[in-house]
């Protein structure tokens, strides 16, 4: 249709009738000089009798198309929604990329970790706020970091020659992502970690330097073990009962031992909680009993506040690295390159040389623990394997001074007696017959 507007142009357009309502469409204004053949529009927006026809029959078509969803009007408003959603969905999308970026998973990550009470989350937020929230890549969407990335994080760790520090940030990226991946089908991981949309873990296809990932070779020797005895046995106060008493508890992981606290005390020994090589699982009970001399150097402390080693009253737990320091001082320079992870392997090829069990000492050190049978099926303690292993590590460390006392011997003899009265009274129990049970 067409109709002579005020200005003395004329105007084409389509109507209809739907659902008791006028529709109507303009389609153009007339030109006099366009191609009466040509079905579109001329060059300068007008149209011909012909084309005005033609775009009104493509109106028409559309119409009834769109019958369903309430005709041409009805489906061009809902397009017009459809893409305004689309829109806001796309800036939507933009905003969740520049929020959700490698620096955001490296904070959840460390958060995750203090929440769950990891011993270590704080040393991972410093080492993820030095190495990866400064590199321009921390700013990039999680879900788009790529394997390339990664390495490119690494590379001037590496090449500023802290090879061990890098295979540090690396598993600490490794664990983040992998729990990115995982919140999309665990429900028990916060939702945070799913937003990320993080669909695989960019990190599994890099390398680690194993040079710096390799066990410490250097272990201490028998002689320094004695000699490094020798060296805290005598020294007065909470620093030399925290190191006596480190050593001849086997020397447990140094993140363990200070935080361990009194109310974990009880007349079978101490409780450690292992977390080390457990990511998003629960901290690993750690019993360790004590040896008498183990008993005179917790003597030595005052209780304080929860933790058996403080320096502040109680407040908090020394450090590893106070702990290690007060090790370093003892020993001085009688034993070259000490450390206390020399320690710690110390012991263990001590242990190793006279024959102690393998297994027993994997549990007095708790490592090596893993497997379907050790982690569900073999629930018993190793509480006297491993008060056999310190007895031999303590007469090996003191087989060279004078005789032990009387008085020890005497003390350490009853509680051999007392341990085995009551292995043969709990025999006694399990091998009384069954009763009959109820007969009602």
């Amino acid at each position: 249709m067409a109709r002579k507007r005020s200005s003395g142009s004329v105007l084409f357009f389509w109507r209809t009738t739907y659902q008791g309502e006028l529709v109507r469409l303009d389609v153009g204004i007339y030109s006099a000089s366009a191609n009466r053949a040509w079905k579109m529009p001329a060059e300068d927006g007008r149209y011909s009798v012909a084309a005005a026809l033609f775009k009104a029959s493509e109106y028409a078509l559309e119409h009834v198309k769109a019958l369903p969803a309430g005709g041409i009007l009805g489906s061009r408003r809902r397009a017009v929604e459809e893409g305004l959603k689309a829109v806001a969905q796309a800036q939507a999308d933009r905003e969740a990329l520049e929020n959700h970026t490698l620096a955001h998973l490296s904070d959840l990550y460390w958060q995750w970790m203090r929440d769950k009470g990891r011993q270590t989350w704080n040393e991972t937020k410093n080492a993820l706020g030095v190495y990866v929230l400064s590199n321009p890549l921390a700013k990039k969407p999680a879900s788009q970091i790529t394997d390339e990335d990664i390495a490119d994080i690494l590379r001037p760790i590496y090449g500023s020659k802290k090879g061990r520090q890098a295979n540090k940030v690396r598993s600490y990226l490794h664990a983040a992502f992998a729990l990115a991946a995982k919140a999309r089908v665990n429900g028990k991981l916060v939702p945070a970690f799913k937003e990320l949309n993080v669909r695989f873990n960019p990190v599994s296809t890099t390398l680690a330097d194993q040079e710096f990932n390799g066990v410490d070779k250097n272990p201490l020797n028998v002689d320094e073990m004695r000699l490094y005895w020798l060296q805290i046995k005598e020294i007065p106060g909470k620093r030399g009962a925290a190191l006596r008493l480190h050593l001849l508890s086997g020397a447990p992981r140094i993140a363990q031992f200070v935080r361990a606290r009194w109310s974990e005390l009880d007349d079978e020994g101490v409780t450690l909680w292992d977390t080390k090589g457990r990511p998003g699982s629960g901290a690993r009970k750690h019993k360790l009993p004590m040896l008498l001399e183990a008993e005179d150097a917790l003597s030595e402390l005052t209780r304080v506040g929860p933790f058996l080693f403080s320096t502040n009253h109680g407040k908090t737990h020394i450090s590893n690295t106070t702990l290690s320091n007060w090790a370093k001082e003892a020993a001085g320079e009688k034993i070259r390159a000490f450390t206390m992870k020399r320690v710690r392997s110390g012991v263990e090829t001590l242990l190793s040389s006279l024959k102690v069990d393998e297994k027993h000492r994997g549990h007095l050190q708790s490592h090596g623990i893993s497997g379907v049978q050790s982690k569900h099926y073999d629930a018993h303690d190793y509480l006297d394997e491993k008060y056999d292993a310190l007895e031999v590590l303590y007469d090996a460390l003191t087989r060279d001074e004078a005789p032990m006392p009387k008085h020890v011997q005497k003390r350490r003899q009853a509680a051999r007696e007392r341990a085995r009265m009551e292995e043969e009274r709990a025999q006694s129990l399990n091998a009384q017959p069954a009763g009959d049970g109820d007969t009602d």
